[in-house]
């Protein structure tokens, strides 16, 4: 769910140009191709340079070399291009963290619980947890997050989005 709405979301915006590479199961990483165009992974520094934003899901880091690993933390740090995090129930960013060359890109850290503590009651039940999004003012200041072309029927759509089903055990890292 995630990905669909990210990747609707920037569509929606014509300044936006997606190229999206999607891993469905584990061991396909040799079909991930490597080089130009849509649905290839940057096969150079220099292709990976010509982007804005990467999305970075839960995708094992086995599926990245160290050296692709290098040239993000490089398009982040010395480029400042944009990185956007989104973990899943598998939990592969935790890996990122515990054995990468990614790991000071991650803002977060991960709980020593699991991800049971992180899933909200049913909804209907006593003490049941929501996690809505909500677009900050900051955010609504940006075409990214426009939903809808009028400020204030934005606005409500934000707050009529579902809550968030998941959401990973972690605290921000203040290292």
């Amino acid at each position: 769910w995630e990905f669909r709405y990210i990747r609707n979301l920037l569509q929606r915006n014509e300044e936006w140009e997606i190229n999206d590479l999607v891993v469905s199961g584990e061991g396909r990483k040799a079909a991930w191709k490597r080089g130009r165009g849509a649905g290839m992974y940057p096969g150079t520094r220099e292709d990976l340079f010509e982007y804005d934003v990467i999305v970075l899901g839960d995708l094992p880091p086995e599926f990245l070399s160290r050296q692709e690993m290098a040239w993000i933390l490089e398009f982040v740090g010395d480029r400042a291009g944009g990185l956007i995090l989104v973990d899943g129930r598998r939990q592969h960013l935790r890996d990122y963290f515990a054995r990468t060359p990614l790991k000071p890109l991650l803002p977060v850290k991960w709980r020593e619980s699991g991800a049971e503590d992180a899933k909200p009651a049913e909804e209907g039940t006593p003490g049941a947890v929501a996690w809505r999004m909500e677009l900050a003012e900051g955010g609504a200041e940006h075409s990214t997050f426009a939903l809808v072309a009028d400020r204030e029927d934005n606005r409500s759509l934000w707050e009529m989005l579902p809550p968030l089903r998941w959401c990973a055990p972690v605290e921000a890292r203040l290292d």
